[in-house]
C-alpha cells in the first residue's frame, strides 16, 4: 500500500516538531518528526513518532537521507532505535548544506519530508 506524504519544512528559530499526514487503507497515517532544533551540517539526532488512526504504528521504520539535487544520500545509513509505543530514536549525519528530503518507509506506508540543512 503505497502513498505519498511531501511537505516543505521552513527553516524554523525554534523547535517545532513537523506532523505530516496521509491516508491509505489503513487509515491515516501520522508521522511526527522532531530534530530537536534546526537541522545544521553533522550529526542529526532524531525522534520520528508513527501511528495509524492514532494507535502507534510499532514496526521499524526505513529512513534514508536523501539529496535530490545532488543524486545522493547520507555516507553511513542511519541508525535506529525502538524507544517503544511507536517511537523510534534515529542517527545520521548530514553530509552537506542544502534542500534534503528525509524518505519514510514502514509496514508498506512511504513518505517523503522535505529538509533545509543549513
Amino acid at each position: 500500500m503505497l502513498f505519498a506524504l511531501l511537505a516543505c519544512a521552513e527553516p524554523q528559530t525554534e523547535t517545532i516538531p513537523a506532523v505530516f499526514e496521509g491516508t491509505s487503507e489503513d487509515g491515516v497515517v501520522t508521522w511526527v518528526l522532531d530534530f530537536g532544533t534546526d537541522p545544521i551540517v553533522g550529526d542529526a539526532e532524531v525522534v520520528l513518532t508513527q501511528s495509524i488512526d492514532g494507535l502507534p504504528l510499532e514496526v521499524e521504520p526505513a529512513i534514508e537521507p536523501w539529496m535530490p539535487d545532488h543524486g545522493h544520500g547520507v555516507s553511513e545509513p542511519p541508525v535506529v532505535e525502538d524507544l517503544g509505543g511507536g517511537e523510534y530514536a534515529a542517527t545520521w549525519t548530514w553530509s552537506m548544506a542544502g534542500a534534503w528530503e528525509v524518505r519514510l518507509e514502514a509496514d508498506g506506508h512511504e513518505g517523503a519530508i522535505d529538509v533545509v540543512v543549513r
